[in-house]
């Protein structure tokens, strides 16, 4: 799996039960007073489970000499007779105290309510706990066993054990984190509670890209006040916990430390320049191992060849099948169960619209069942993320882990709407779990959970099986709904499933293994020559969700006018809080305004710096830290230009030379470095064409001491037929790349390490080391689709009306100027302003209206009606793309823009797109500025005059 080992994604091995053994028994010869506990779910999830059902898993953990093993819900999964098979192979005692089986049942005997151990004399009580609502509903226990209450069953037990003079109370809980911190405040005497369920990441793992839930341990407070330490290890033996407990001499806890240890192989991977993963050189390894030595919960593990042997006798049957490869991921496919949500490691605000993977099963249940309309599956039955690269027959097994079929049910299109509302509000209002939550395939639908209980669900559309074409669905209408075995019959809040089988008779167990479907479904794609990436966000089945959250609100303070109109005359500002202050370029005077907003009702203009001495006009100005910086062009542009350094008392400092057509600059957040981006704009003959960079400027001694390194395109002149064939746009005449590429906007990473600069003519964004100032990677960004539903724009200067819509077969170029870098939880993020720009000079020009263009017939046939001046007759396009086929004539269009903003993930080598406004911006101009809808910046009064181009 993926790391970020100082920025970089790394691919190596986590955990694996030979690891975690090595590690417990480290730790165990460390620590001889210790306790070593596990709290459940200790089988499902792997293809050892599928084919030996727990034998293998049983040899597993009695490599470990456990103290106590708690009961998870998954236990339960395949009913009462598999687990007591499972139980009396297992070389452990069985706590779980709310868990009572009838005399007569099979797992009667089985397990204890509490153990009672002795540590250095001591006494420790051990009470299992697991959880009722969930195993009771998302399992399959018996009928003989009775699920108590966990907290009631909680108080009970530690009052029993106090009885006997035990104050040293552990809690092995399987109740999930959130649930046990609460269970924590509600009962006194309990001083550790080791939580199971929740796969709660603990600890900070930031360094290498993970978000984690809480410290480890999280420290919390009984009913009466006292200490309560609580640990959790994560999930999947990827990780041990390590706790430290220190008691005073009335039982009270004093202190709890320790770590949750990320546990690692010794093989690190990162990708090439051709993106194949390959071994990481010595240099890297060092750093690597560097990093890892420094952080207290993470470790290199070697595997226990005690435990490997073990396995041996399983493996030979499980390879036969294990790593055959069915198909491949394009990227890794995440899973989050709640959109927004943290969930496997990952960043919930990485995906506002949920599961990549989670549809993409619900797809391969859909493709498998023929008699299918759409498909639900819920986010508890997808288990992992899938990684980029092989799939295998082991990664759908591990992924779909569970004993499930491929369930048919005929059902109205109201009571598809209300199981769509059931399983929300089961995790919502019912205290379910999190894993009802519901995704889909052939279904979309806009979810608010600002909305009350069966009215989150709205917009619900069902698409075509034969023609494809999305509809909204019929209320009265039948269907037939593709699921697995396990919700079809009303569990995990699934209740509507249940009563229409009740009221119309049983659906239809197609016996055909969920898992299996997966397979088919990487195996489908292989044979097509294709990879399995996520849904395009016209098939997610996710339209929009809507947190129940409250709005943020602005205030417009005070206001400044130049008097100016029709120049650029107060363009780019930057604010300087110490002096309380504005910084304002005015290219219209060749000067820089400094305004005083002290009293922001009344801004006033303070001084004014002449910056004719240093060059033709200012095109951008930072201020950090009592340091001015302006980007000065010269005359002609295509010379050098300047940064000039001024005090922030307008004091001049020094003038230092740049690139050409410095456009904008901006401190490193560490304030060491100035970068400038010179844009190196051809002259308008376009005979003379300056190379575009980025000049890093180095202050950490001061400006007198500043000195300038240049970071060109150079090393990439020899590429720019795969820079073509990836997206990025080099199309200037005669052009070599470091000639065509023009840096137009920076911005920088929090640690000061690295910098994204926006390529807007070129669609494009570049990757620059600051510590090598070297540009590393050039990203494409692609273009987006106004044929899809959101992506509408209004087109036409003439026809005197909002008018946002779609248009087939025309595409907008991203080409961001602004853009801004942020990190979560390790994860870094850019965000761009998608204007759009093109190339118009006298000696070249790449621009045309569609009514210009020959549009080809079959993919315009109603071109007659579209080049009007009404349609898109007037809309300004690109004529270097759309001519897909060579023959001369427009197969597609390609504006200027995306009219929108944008974030963007940076995965290693690539930017992925996660989030675009759509049309979000014209609409929303359009409903609260209805008069200066799309107005020019030159005309008063011009509404809808820059809809022909970039809007």
């Amino acid at each position: 799996a993926g790391l970020y080992f100082n920025g970089v994604k790394t691919y190596v091995e986590r955990g694996g039960m030979a690891r975690a053994v090595t590690k417990i028994r480290e730790l165990a010869a460390e620590k001889p007073d210790h306790l070593i506990l596990n709290a459940g779910d200790t089988f499902q999830g792997t293809l050892y489970y599928t084919l030996f059902q727990g034998e293998a898993t049983a040899a597993m953990m009695n490599q470990v000499a456990w103290d106590a093993i708690e009961l998870g819900n998954h236990e339960f999964d395949d009913g009462d007779a598999h687990l007591a098979d499972y139980l009396d192979k297992l070389n452990a005692a069985i706590v779980a105290a709310n868990v009572v089986p009838d005399a007569g049942s099979v797992l009667a005997g089985k397990w204890t309510p509490y153990l009672i151990k002795q540590i250095d004399g001591e006494q420790v009580g051990i009470i299992g706990i697991d959880v009722r609502k969930k195993t009771v509903e998302s399992s399959r226990p018996g009928d003989e066993i009775t699920f108590l209450d966990e907290v009631d069953t909680a108080r009970r037990y530690v009052s029993e054990l106090q009885n006997q003079g035990i104050d040293k109370i552990i809690l092995l809980s399987h109740f999930g984190l959130a649930n046990d911190l609460k269970l924590a405040g509600q009962v006194n005497g309990i001083d550790v509670i080791i939580d199971g369920d929740s796969h709660s990441l603990m600890g900070d793992l930031s360094t290498l890209g993970l978000a984690s839930s809480h410290p480890y341990p999280e420290r919390v407070t009984s009913l009466s006040g006292e200490p309560v330490c609580v640990a959790q290890a994560w999930e999947y033996a990827k990780m041990v916990g390590s706790l430290d407990v220190h008691f005073d001499d009335s039982g009270l806890v004093t202190e709890c430390s320790g770590n949750s240890i990320m546990l690692l192989g010794d093989s690190f991977k990162q990708k090439d320049a051709e993106g194949n993963r390959v071994d990481v050189d010595e240099a890297t390894r060092t750093e690597i191992e560097q990093t890892i030595n420094s952080l207290a919960n993470v470790d290199i593990v070697p595997e226990d060849q005690d435990t490997v042997n073990a396995l041996k006798a399983y493996q030979d049957q499980v390879d036969q099948l294990k790593f055959q490869v069915v198909g491949q991921a394009a990227e890794d496919l995440n899973h989050v169960r709640i959109p927004g949500r943290d969930y496997l490691g990952n960043n919930g605000a990485d995906f506002p619209l949920g599961s990549e993977i989670a549809p993409l099963v619900a797809r391969s249940f859909y493709d498998l069942s023929l008699r299918a309309d759409a498909c639900i599956q819920n986010a508890g039955g997808v288990r992992i993320n899938v990684p980029e690269g092989n799939i295998t027959i082991d990664t759908a097994y591990t992924l779909l882990p569970f004993a499930n079929t491929l369930y048919e049910i005929e059902m109205k299109g109201s009571e598809i709407k209300q199981v769509l509302e059931d399983a929300i509000a089961n995790y919502y209002d019912n205290g379910g779990s999190t894993g009802s939550f519901p995704y889909a395939y052939g279904l979309k639908y806009d979810i608010n959970m600002a909305m009350p209980i069966n009215a989150r669900i709205s917009g619900l559309e069902i698409r075509d099986r034969e023609s494809g074409v999305w509809a909204a669905i019929d209320p009265g209408r039948m269907y037939v709904i593709v699921t697995n075995s396990y919700i079809a019959s009303g569990k995990d809040g699934y209740t509507t499933f249940k009563i229409v089988q009740e009221q119309r008779g049983p659906g239809v167990d197609t016996y055909l293994d969920y898992a299996m479907s997966f397979v088919r479904y990487a195996e489908d794609l292989a044979e097509q020559g294709k990879e399995m990436e996520p849904l395009p966000a016209d098939e997610h089945c996710i339209k929009s969700y809507k947190k129940a959250s409250s709005s943020i609100h602005l205030q417009v303070m005070g206001s400044y006018r130049t008097g100016i109109f029709d120049e650029s005359a107060a363009e780019i500002v930057a604010y300087d809080p110490a002096g309380r202050q504005l910084f304002v370029t005015n290219a219209a005077e060749n000067s820089l305004d400094v305004l005083d907003i002290n009293d922001p009702a009344n801004i006033t203009r303070k001084m004014q710096i002449n910056l004719s001495p240093y060059g033709a006009g200012p095109n951008s100005v930072a201020v950090h830290n009592g340091l001015v910086a302006v980007a000065v062009e010269a005359d002609p542009k295509q010379d050098p230009g300047s940064v000039v350094f001024f005090k922030t008392d307008g004091t001049f400092l020094r003038q230092v030379r740049v690139g050409s057509l410095p456009d904008m600059l901006t401190f490193t957040p560490d304030g060491r470095r100035l970068l400038v981006a010179n844009e190196g704009e051809p002259n308008d003959e376009y005979t003379v064409d300056p190379e575009g960079s980025v000049s890093i400027i180095n202050i950490a001694r001061g400006v007198a001491r500043a000195g300038v390194r240049t970071a060109t395109f150079t090393a990439f002149n020899g590429l720019a037929d795969k820079l073509r064939r990836r997206g990025v746009r080099i199309f200037g005449p005669n052009a070599t790349v470091a000639q065509d590429l023009e840096p137009e906007y920076i911005t920088v990473s929090p640690d000061s390490r690295t910098a994204w600069i926006s390529l807007q003519e070129n669609n494009a964004i570049a990757v620059l080391d600051l510590k090598s100032a070297r540009i590393t990677d050039i990203s494409p960004l692609g273009v987006k689709d106004h044929s899809l539903e959101g992506n509408g724009l209004d087109g036409s200067d003439k026809d005197k009306k909002i008018n946002i819509r779609t248009w087939k077969n025309l595409y907008g170029m991203y080409q961001p100027d602004g853009i801004a870098a942020f990190v979560v939880d390790g994860r870094r993020y850019i965000i761009t302003a998608n204007e759009g720009d093109s190339r118009d000079y006298a000696g070249f020009s790449e621009e045309s209206r569609v009514a210009g263009l020959d549009l080809d017939p079959d993919a315009f046939p109603d071109s007659e009606v579209l080049l009007d001046k009404k349609q898109l007759g007037r809309l300004q396009v690109t004529t270097t793309e759309g001519d897909i086929d060579g023959d001369g004539d427009y197969d597609a269009l390609y504006s200027f823009g995306g009219r929108s903003f944008s974030i963007w993930l940076q995965e290693n080598d690539a930017l992925r797109r996660v989030y675009d406004s759509g049309d979000m911006i014209e609409k929303i101009t359009a409903a609260v500025f209805p008069d200066d809808f799309n107005a020019n910046d030159d005309k008063n009064h011009s509404m809808d005059k820059r809809s022909d181009n970039k809007g």
